[in-house]
């Protein structure tokens, strides 16, 4: 920040989305779960901006929009697909997916 007067107006867009439900976060489940099987695909874990970039490399583009990701890989609807290693993500084996679904 060049102004710290500026602050307020940065963090609000972070505060807007801390706010929000995972599901608010512009990213539907369904589509989390095709990220999920691209994902799965993949031996190393990922990043939050390589998951989401799958479904639409816009949903990454600023700085505002990674907290987004990180918010929704984290919730509830995320730690169904996704367990968090570190400050990556590794797609869940399909039956613990399945298991996560049903209950």
């Amino acid at each position: 920040l060049k102004d710290p007067l500026d602050a307020p107006l940065v963090l609000a867009d972070y505060v807007s989305v801390a706010e929000k439900a995972p599901t608010e976060l512009g990213v539907e489940p369904e589509m989390l779960e095709v990220a999920w099987e691209l994902a799965s695909e993949a031996d190393a874990p990922l990043s939050a901006k390589q998951i989401l970039g799958v479904i639409d490399e816009a949903l990454c583009a600023s700085p505002v929009q990674l907290f987004a990701a990180y918010r929704l890989l984290t919730s509830e609807v995320g730690r169904v697909f996704f367990k968090a290693i570190g400050d990556k993500y590794k797609a869940k084996a399909a039956k613990a997916v399945a298991a996560s679904k049903s209950a």
